[in-house]
């Protein structure tokens, strides 16, 4: 979200929105959002750095996972700023008692040889990266998984339309349009749709992940579960699979025109 503009935190008000979690509405959440965001915004927290990510990253967990699930706490005294900051040094000392696997995978891809899972599976993702040259290859392969090119269409429509519509905006918006079009930001997107804990839904989604994620980890975000269901696993081997089904979810993106106030 936008933390651009002046946030006027009250322990008070702070208070009333923490306890009241169970019926807040949406405009109510993102006043408790953005008070949350500027409390730790301006705080340095040492443990970040024996942590593999950025700040963002921490918070933004932390917001979902403690703040919007409404994770049950013993403390029943007043929600104050001191408290929202030692709640999330204690979620990043449970973060440094779990490192993550810091270990590099390396895919080969058809197109550009090796790269690092960390950078964002950008070139995993590719957006479409399937040309007229490897278009048979594609349909042999979706042959060996039991598919052929309409059923993979069909589903990827079905799937879409089944998603909620902060996923079928970032999709349609800012991850299928290509580059050169430059497509706003998730950020811009968030802000201007009101879209809490918006970098950690990227990373659910699938299209933007954390430095330390593997290509496994993308079989459990929404869109890797997607892949999974039709019978193509996340391996290398089937990185051109891969791409034209990123291209087939960017193809149903279409059917979402003029849904959306850009």
């Amino acid at each position: 979200m936008n933390n651009s503009a002046p946030i006027a935190v009250t322990n008070t008000k702070l208070n009333e929105l923490w306890h009241q979690r169970a019926t807040l509405d949406n405009d109510q959440w993102l006043c408790l959002y953005r008070q949350v965001i500027h409390i730790l915004d301006r705080c340095h927290f040492r443990e970040l750095a024996s942590l593999a990510d950025e700040k963002e990253e921490y918070v933004q967990s932390f917001f979902l996972e403690k703040v919007l699930n409404k994770t049950p706490s013993t403390h029943q005294g007043e929600i104050h700023a001191g408290f929202i900051q030692m709640a999330f040094r204690n979620f990043l000392t449970d973060q440094l008692r779990h490192p993550a696997n810091r270990d590099r995978v390396y895919l080969d891809t058809p197109e550009d040889g090796a790269f690092d899972d960390a950078e964002r599976l950008d070139q995993m993702h590719q957006k479409a990266s399937v040309d007229e040259s490897t278009t048979q290859t594609v349909e042999q392969m979706l042959e060996e998984h039991g598919l052929n090119t309409q059923q993979v269409h069909d589903s990827a429509l079905q799937w879409l339309k089944a998603q909620e519509t902060w996923a079928q905006l970032y999709l349609a918006v800012h991850f299928c349009p290509d580059p050169q079009d430059l497509p706003p930001t998730l950020q811009s997107l968030a802000d201007k749709h009101h879209i809490a804990s918006y970098h950690y839904r990227a990373r659910q989604l699938g299209i933007t992940n954390k430095k330390t994620d593997l290509p496994s980890d993308f079989g459990k975000t929404a869109i890797g579960r997607w892949a999974i269901s039709l019978g193509v696993d996340i391996t290398p081997e089937n990185i051109t699979v891969l791409h034209y089904l990123f291209k087939c979810l960017c193809l149903a993106t279409l059917s979402l025109e003029g849904v959306f106030e850009l």
